[in-house]
């Protein structure tokens, strides 16, 4: 061979590597991929960048969409917990407001007569309240309430006949 022969060809260098798994490409820190790409053809580098690309891609979404679907189920179990909890009080606040209704209704003749309780008092008698359904401020019944005579507290009042007292 002649050395004008020798400087004419080139040397062509090829690389066998062994392929890579789809971890271990993942798993190549970037410093790795390089070294690992050094020297191999152009296209061929770029597709297994493409491949490793889509492989993180795919880890990525995996890991977000397990995430988000634990995220859901505690959100869905603290749903339920919450659902429970209102209708409990649902539960509750009825028979609370049939407790209430229970207590007022006894009442209500209380409530409605004390609507017309007017106090009386006069110069030197003690007070005294006329309860007298038939009577109301503004409204009298033949003539203006006169107090009650001490001695005839808690007795029928002369203003309005038997269900009208002197308490």
């Amino acid at each position: 061979m002649s050395a004008n022969s020798a400087s004419n060809s080139t040397i062509q260098v090829t690389y066998y590597l062994t392929p890579l798994s789809d971890e271990q490409l993942v798993g190549l820190s970037l410093a790795d991929l390089r070294g690992y790409l050094w020297g191999l053809p152009w296209e061929e580098a770029k597709q297994l960048k493409e491949r490793r690309r889509k492989l993180k891609n795919r880890k990525n979404s995996a890991t977000w969409r397990k995430k988000h679907l634990d995220q859901w189920g505690k959100l869905e179990e603290q749903n339920t917990i919450l659902k429970w909890e209102v209708q409990n009080l649902a539960q509750e606040n009825a028979l609370l407001r049939l407790q209430l209704k229970a207590l007022q209704d006894p009442s209500k003749p209380l409530q409605n007569s004390a609507a017309y309780m007017t106090p009386i008092k006069h110069d030197n008698s003690p007070r005294c309240l006329v309860v007298c359904p038939r009577w109301s401020p503004g409204r009298t019944l033949g003539s203006a309430p006169t107090p009650c005579p001490a001695s005839t507290r808690a007795s029928p009042c002369r203003q309005g006949g038997d269900n009208c007292f002197c308490i």
